[in-house]
């Protein structure tokens, strides 16, 4: 009882205008949401655009100088305070976002595949944007791992015993020092890039790009960034998302 006593009070609460710059930073923060992260539906929506709205009127005629004006209840909305509506809606949100500008990866035709390799570009985009460099090597390293393992065993589904022929051939000639387990869900980022290079699914210049992206991720491992003298910068994270072109490019 306590609580609903609070939030009823809550409800009917008003602001003025010492609060305008609360509610202008308020304003500030929904006006910058990463685009797209705004998924509201229907009733929901309106209750958050009419919120929005009334906030940016109450600091517009707070800012012309009307000290006595309040933050009004919405008309229509059981006199609910905008607050309380933006407080209820955004709480729904996820805070993984996927921007619309988000390539889809179509060349899977696996839903649950696509969705978790573009929520991860779409990751790797957002730490690209804000200068996380490491952030942005990892998960592009990961994209690129993935995109390869599905393009491995789409092949072997397709030409059983092709993959192992392969792994053969490339340590017959050097190129891997053993071969690839059988279960490729052990495989790791050089026994994919070389036996897809091998099978002709990637070019040799994918390849050599592939290979900069696993160097780079691999700078995530204290020790090993030690002894390279390297780290995650604004280069590795352009290589490695490059290398995610490449690879959808060559499989597309």
């Amino acid at each position: 009882m306590p609580d609903s006593r609070r939030r009823d009070k809550s409800s009917r609460s008003t602001l003025g205008t010492p609060t305008r710059p609360s509610v202008a930073h308020i304003l500030r923060l929904l006006d910058d949401m990463p685009s797209g992260i705004l998924i509201l539906k229907g009733e929901a929506l309106a209750e958050y655009g009419e919120a929005v709205e009334s906030l940016r009127t109450a600091v517009e005629v707070w800012h012309a100088g009307n000290k006595q004006h309040v933050l009004e209840k919405i008309p229509g909305r059981n006199k609910v305070n905008p607050l309380t509506f933006l407080r209820r809606h955004l709480s729904t949100l996820n805070d993984e976002v996927v921007s619309p500008a988000t390539a889809d990866l179509a060349l899977t035709s696996d839903p649950d595949l696509r969705a978790v390799l573009r929520q991860d570009l779409a990751g790797a985009n957002r730490s690209f944007a804000v200068a996380d460099w490491k952030g942005c090597t990892v998960l592009s390293g990961s994209v690129v791992e993935a995109l390869l393992l599905w393009a491995v065993e789409r092949r072997e589904a397709a030409s059983p015993g092709s993959v192992a022929t392969s792994g053969q051939a490339l340590v017959a000639s050097g190129r891997l020092g053993q071969v690839p387990a059988a279960n490729l869900d052990l495989w790791n980022l050089n026994q994919l890039t070389e036996v897809s290079r091998e099978l002709g699914m990637i070019t040799a210049e994918t390849a050599t790009q592939c290979h900069l992206s696993r160097e780079f991720r691999n700078l995530i491992h204290p020790g090993r960034a030690k002894r390279l003298a390297h780290k995650c910068n604004r280069a590795t994270a352009l290589s490695a998302l490059a290398a995610i072109e490449h690879v959808v490019d060559d499989l597309g």
